[in-house]
């Protein structure tokens, strides 16, 4: 089945920026870009900087070490899936083949 890409306009600082996407991502894309103008907006209100490109620096660390962590935390989930999918074959293993193990 095709993807099919579309068009997203979305407005950050006030500005409207299209980027491609498929449908499936659509809303991710929008959600992505109304967290981005939301984070911009809080920093620009709480250091009052003139220049633009401090706020947006500080969203885009801001959004980066979150990133970081999410996929730390799934490495260490998927690391923890792993070993416990193993200790389920462990067990079955000694369930279903008794006279194997116990030599």
């Amino acid at each position: 089945m095709e993807t099919k890409e579309l068009i997203v306009t979305v407005k950050i600082m006030g500005r409207q920026f299209k980027i491609r996407s498929t449908a499936d991502n659509e809303a991710a894309v929008r959600n992505a870009a109304s967290h981005l103008d939301k984070l911009i907006a809080q920093f620009q209100k709480s250091y009052g900087s003139r220049d633009l490109v401090d706020p947006v620096i500080m969203a885009a660390i801001s959004v980066g070490a979150e990133l970081v962590r999410l996929k730390e935390n799934m490495e260490y989930k998927d690391h923890q899936l792993i070993n416990t999918l193993e200790d389920i074959d462990t067990v079955l293993d000694e369930y279903l083949h008794p006279s194997q193990n116990s030599l």
